[in-house]
């Protein structure tokens, strides 16, 4: 471990043979004693470039905008810091203008233009939906040549020398681009694609190569050595890439394979078994009409990971079926005709291919009459129809009635689930408040006897320890926490009371609305005033004045009213 480099590493450049480090801290250099040599204490080094023109000068992104470095006395050192441009740069890229191609974190990309002395920002231009940029987060770059490459979660953009605006790839140097992969440079016109499960190599006039690794989702990097390898930087590791590939691609994950064929004959019940990989006839092999149920069976060998299939049966659709891990797959009934099988898997771009046709029988050949045929054929489309309108007149009827029948059982329910449950929330605020106005209850007593052995007793108990007992009592009659508690189960049970009588009368205090949520239980003065820690009489002023707030007439009952809400 190279001292004081622990943390983020960011880059690593070899600018005239002088290791430059950008780590969290700042950047350093790494000199021969593996001791490094800090240059700039600026955080976030991410990236460095060299400036045209300049062999002496670089420039630098970090988290606070970017930092010029100079080489002089054959020693790098921070030149400056460029002003204009504060926010962080994770990835930068200088086009055939000069111009710097930025890409923010989070907030997307930008393109920047320099003063000739590389000291300030001049002109900021930010990309975003009207230059085709839909998703600006967590962009990535990469070049192709002078094509500058932009990568969202949901895209491939590019912009081409002479262009201002971003437009869709769909396609690099013939091979088509599928998703978001990203491309990579190599040497000698050679490029690697990355995508989620796989690295694939691509060469102009050469085929394309796919190897099972996985880069390092956030920071794909394929570094070209010089002793004639590639280098891969991985989450699990690295590997190694000859740059001078052979001509025959390495068979890392074997070829797909069509297996075997089975061929069913319904009427004999006989079984035709056909291998694929022996046929060695040019023409497609041919069943008879009767011969219409054919299974296959297909296979991946691979010593990477299974895989999962996809198929299609040409001639029934030009769909690919949904990846799975089945390796077989059915087809009955088919008619005549000419057919293609094909299946590929996820570990290649290869795809297995077997051909056949289906003759018709005798009685749909010319031979055995115009005529007839096509009335009966004409008749038996009538009634196919017919039958297939009636059928589907019943199906309709009996998937409403279905959900009809649905809908109304989850209606039962969940009335019964809200029903059962309103009477468990309000088994459990009884007993809640019932548990509280005995307690009330006991503290009273307990308040009456204490100052009835004060009294007694001559005021022999001391008066301050007479006046403890009392604040303690007090304290346990208006324990907030208690209506706290209160007031949560209270909602549980009339979750739109509070809410409800807040905006009706909102001049209501907080001791108002106590009071109406236990009038709201039907609770009677005397229950009340043990909740309150007050007198029964102190309860009725309450009822009253509370009452004066609602705006009700004198015959008008309070607890009816706020049990309506």
């Amino acid at each position: 471990m190279v001292p004081s480099s622990q943390g983020q590493v960011w880059s690593l450049d070899v600018v005239d043979d002088i290791l430059l480090c950008g780590h969290n801290d700042g950047t350093f250099v790494v000199t021969k004693d593996k001791r490094p040599q800090w240059i700039s204490r600026v955080t976030g080094g991410w990236q460095i470039i060299p400036l045209p023109g300049l062999p002496q000068r670089l420039l630098q992104c970090t988290y606070t905008g970017f930092v010029v470095f100079e080489k002089t006395n054959e020693r790098w050192r921070e030149s400056h810091k460029v002003d204009g441009f504060g926010a962080p740069v994770k990835q930068m890229i200088m086009d055939e203008t000069g111009q710097v191609w930025a890409v923010h974190p989070s907030r997307g990309l930008f393109r920047l233009s320099f003063s000739s002395g590389w000291d300030t920002i001049t002109k900021m231009t930010a990309y975003g939906a009207a230059q085709g940029l839909v998703d600006d987060f967590q962009l990535r770059m990469s070049q192709a040549g002078d094509t500058l490459l932009i990568y969202t979660d949901s895209q491939t953009l590019y912009r081409a020398p002479g262009m201002d605006d971003l437009r869709p790839l769909k396609s690099l140097r013939g091979q088509p681009i599928r998703g978001v992969d990203i491309m990579l440079e190599g040497r000698e016109q050679a490029w690697f694609r990355m995508a989620s499960d796989r690295l694939c190599y691509h060469r102009v006039g050469a085929s394309q190569w796919c190897f099972p690794i996985q880069l390092i989702q956030d920071y794909p990097r394929v570094y070209t050595l010089t002793n004639g390898y590639y280098l891969f930087g991985m989450d699990s590791g690295y590997a190694l890439l000859p740059q001078q590939l052979k001509t025959t691609p390495p068979d890392l994950v074997g070829q797909i394979l069509i297996t075997e064929v089975r061929v069913e004959d319904e009427q004999s019940d006989s079984v035709l078994i056909f291998n694929p990989m022996r046929w060695k006839k040019p023409q497609s092999p041919v069943f008879q009409w009767r011969q219409n149920h054919i299974s296959f069976s297909y296979a991946h060998p691979s010593f990477v990971k299974n895989t999962t299939y996809s198929y299609r049966l040409r001639g029934t659709t030009e769909v690919w079926s949904e990846w799975s891990d089945q390796y077989e797959k059915e087809f009955t009934f088919l008619r005549p005709g000419h057919y293609a099988f094909e299946v590929k898997s996820r570990e290649s771009d290869t795809v297995a291919t077997f051909e056949f046709d289906i003759l018709p029988p005798w009685y749909q050949t010319r031979w055995a009459g115009l005529g007839y045929l096509l009335l009966t054929g004409l008749l038996t489309w009538l009634l196919y129809r017919w039958h297939l309108r009636r059928l589907s007149i019943q199906r309709r009827r009996m998937i409403l009635e279905k959900e009809r029948e649905l809908t109304q059982e989850r209606i039962r329910l969940r009335n019964e689930q809200l029903q059962a449950d309103n009477i468990r929330k309000s088994q459990a605020l009884a007993n809640s408040t019932f548990n509280l106005i005995q307690k009330n209850n006991s503290l009273l007593k307990i308040r009456e006897a204490l100052d009835k052995l004060h009294k007694d007793s001559g005021h022999k108990l001391s008066d301050t320890h007479y006046h403890q007992l009392n604040r303690l009592i007090d304290k346990h009659l208006s324990n907030n926490e208690e209506w706290v508690v209160f007031e949560e189960n209270f909602n549980d049970v009339h979750e739109h009371f509070f809410k409800g009588l807040k905006s009706a009368f909102p001049e209501l205090t907080p001791g108002d609305l106590k009071l109406a949520a236990y009038l709201r239980m039907n609770l009677s003065s005397k229950e009340i005033a043990p909740l309150l820690g007050i007198s029964v009489r102190g309860v009725e002023n309450k009822r009253y004045r509370l009452r004066t707030k609602l705006g009700l007439d004198i015959n008008d009952n309070l607890s009816e009213f706020l049990m309506m809400l």
